[in-house]
């Protein structure tokens, strides 16, 4: 890829901090939620067939406008892996904005059981599904409290992992 084709994307940490998520769609009987306006706008083009530019007729062909210049996308913060100066980067921004809500935002919403702290409503959601209760091997009684760490215990003793914890 020709150097000269890459466009560094890096935000204000102003901007990243104001980020809106979890928007429903104004759509009547539409009950998608999405990550980011530009979800949304994705959303109303390919679903509802609402069009706001030529970049969301775009979006109905599916194509890109401009598939020439390749994006990076940049954290705002200078002691991040991903700051500008740094090869890691984001693809797209949604990633980019994940990422800052994620590691770097306030974390506004709490855990009703445990006051743990999220950048995002739908990781203290998965969160809370799950908040308190203890997933237990039964090869060796060892508890955890997700079923992820229990996975990643029965993965590494062998252990087997109990059916109502496979997918």
């Amino acid at each position: 890829m020709e150097t000269n084709n890459v466009l560094k994307i890096c935000p204000p940490e102003d901007s990243m901090k104001d980020c809106k998520t979890d928007i429903k769609c104004p759509i009547v009987n539409c009950d998608k939620v999405v990550f980011s306006s530009g979800s949304l706008r994705m959303h109303l083009t390919r679903s509802h067939g609402i069009s706001e530019s030529e970049s969301d007729d775009a979006l109905k062909r599916r194509i890109k406008v401009d598939p020439k210049v390749y994006k990076e996308y940049h954290c705002p913060r200078n002691d991040c892996l991903y700051n500008i100066n740094s090869e890691r980067h984001f693809t797209n921004m949604a990633g980019l904005k994940q990422h800052f809500l994620k590691v770097h935002a306030e974390k506004k919403f709490k855990c009703s059981k445990c006051d743990y702290g999220f950048g995002m409503e739908k990781d203290r959601k998965r969160h809370e599904s799950h908040c308190g209760m203890k997933f237990t091997c039964t090869s060796c009684q060892c508890t955890y409290v997700s079923v992820e760490a229990l996975r990643t215990h029965c993965n590494r003793t062998q252990h087997q992992i109990p059916e109502m914890y496979t997918k």
